[in-house]
């Protein structure tokens, strides 16, 4: 995701059309997609071709590479329409923000859908130790440590700052996974 984006803030513009990402109902999404188009939304439903091995045959199918997502492109004018569509669960969200996905990040899903290629996905996984840094919360932007997964709704952290480790709860779609664990709050080296 792009660093230079705030996660504080609501996304959703007036004028400005960013791409969302949309929960569905349990195998809904190409049904869900259809219905948006028709509604004349900009849609994008990433499907990948697995063939598969039935008891006398091989058939090929299309399959959502993400379950029960689907991607819109809308400004705030389309957001109660999109809400109403029949299988939408919710929209993606951060507290109460609603969080757009990065045109570049859509483009790179795109490219790999193009290319045919079996793809497989799975939510990114913390291991003790993995440096984070929570992305939502009045806590936004404070780098840590991932301690322990303390239930599916609570992950323990560690940040450490002026010289003090605090540990906490914090959700895990506060959390983002970081590569290095050197950073920088407000000029205090954590």
């Amino acid at each position: 995701m792009d660093s230079n984006i705030n996660i504080a803030e609501n996304h959703l513009r007036a004028s400005e059309m960013k791409w969302f990402a949309v929960y569905t109902a349990y195998k809904r999404e190409k049904i869900v997609a259809g219905m948006l188009a028709k509604k004349g939304i900009e849609v994008f439903l990433p499907l990948q071709k697995i063939r598969k091995q039935y008891i006398r045959k091989q058939k090929t199918v299309e399959l959502p590479l993400f379950n029960c997502f689907v991607f819109v492109k809308i400004t705030k004018r389309e957001y109660v329409s999109v809400l109403e569509t029949e299988h939408i669960v919710r929209f993606v969200k951060i507290g109460k923000n609603l969080l757009a996905i990065p045109e570049n990040e859509i483009d790179i899903i795109k490219c790999i859908v193009g290319a045919q290629m079996q793809v497989e996905t799975a939510a990114l996984s913390l291991n003790g130790g993995d440096p984070i840094e929570v992305i939502a919360g009045g806590l936004s932007g404070l780098k840590g440590k991932f301690l322990q997964k303390d239930s599916k709704y609570n992950f323990l952290v560690e940040l450490q700052i002026m010289g003090y480790g605090m540990r906490m709860q914090v959700k895990p779609e506060y959390l983002r996974k970081l590569k290095t664990y050197s950073s920088h709050l407000a000029g205090v080296e954590l």
